[in-house]
């Protein structure tokens, strides 16, 4: 198996497929230099979760598993925290054709105390794995924090930088069978 990655995306954009509560600033995802996404809500607990974390396939409709985890709390200080895993395809089967494609990339959303946000879309991660080749794994590692400030009871989630490393292994040889038996090529 080879890997490619930590890659970063080329874009970010806000997708107000869902959630209320739209991300400021989606652009600033694209790399790890506290500009970051940011959304928030008022008058609300100081609790803020994942609720969506779904790839974005090469035809844009969005993949079956969802990563999010919905109990644990986002960071009060800027960290990676990673989804998927070398081994881990996320119910998919991909290949580098389908990674390769620019609208690859994944979507997260928030819920801030019980207040659902749109999508933050990262895609177009530019791999170049050869295109016949089987993904074994995604891991997608999310640099996120948040902030509460009590006065207004206001919680602000914050996403600095996504990026996406993908395993994947050539294609198993087709057989071919002829006059003298099965051929490997």
């Amino acid at each position: 198996m080879a890997s490619e990655g930590p890659n970063s995306p080329a874009s970010g954009t806000d997708d107000g497929t869902v959630g209320t509560k739209t991300w400021n600033n989606p652009g600033n995802i694209t790399a790890s230099d506290e500009s970051d996404a940011a959304v928030n809500d008022t008058g609300v607990s100081n609790t803020g979760t994942d609720e969506t974390i779904r790839l974005v396939l090469a035809d844009s409709s969005l993949g079956v598993e969802n990563k999010a985890d919905t109990v644990t709390e986002w960071p009060g200080a800027d960290a990676y925290v990673s989804h998927g895993g070398a081994a881990d395809a996320w119910s998919e089967t991909l290949t580098g054709a389908d990674v390769n494609n620019s609208n690859f990339g994944v979507v997260i959303s928030g819920d801030i105390g019980g207040t659902i946000t749109h999508y933050l879309k990262a895609a177009d991660f530019s791999f170049s794995i050869p295109e016949t080749d089987i993904i074994d794994g995604i891991e997608v590692e999310i640099e996120k924090t948040k902030t509460f400030i009590s006065k207004g009871a206001a919680l602000t989630l914050y996403v600095d930088h996504v990026r996406i490393t993908v395993t994947h292994s050539e294609a198993p040889a087709a057989e071919v069978a002829g006059q003298d038996g099965p051929y490997v090529y």
